[in-house]
């Protein structure tokens, strides 16, 4: 089962996107957890051992901390816009596509 974390800030409108992303990988039958995680939880970072790591927009300047915390996980961008829209497919597709 894949690990996936959304990276950025903790509220309603991650837990939303995360639980889109949910939805979709049910729908697809991807099997993965997703978790939604800030900047003040990096220290859960290991301890969940995440084959991805989600920023949000506009966390792109971390990416290095975040590299060096988790070497092994893949760092994807969220895009602005399927972020906006909690597009959980196409993220999710995104995330299939860094695995392969």
């Amino acid at each position: 089962m894949k690990k996936i974390i959304l990276l950025g800030t903790k509220g309603a409108f991650a837990e939303m996107v995360a639980e889109k992303i949910r939805f979709a990988a049910e729908e697809l039958k991807y099997p993965c957890e997703v978790f939604v995680l800030t900047f003040s939880d990096l220290q859960k970072l290991r301890a969940i051992n995440p084959d991805v790591i989600l920023f949000s927009p506009p966390r792109y300047r971390s990416f290095d901390l975040i590299q060096k915390i988790c070497p092994n996980a893949v760092l994807e961008m969220m895009d602005m816009k399927e972020y906006a829209f909690m597009d959980g497919r196409s993220i999710l597709n995104k995330v299939r596509l860094s695995l392969k």
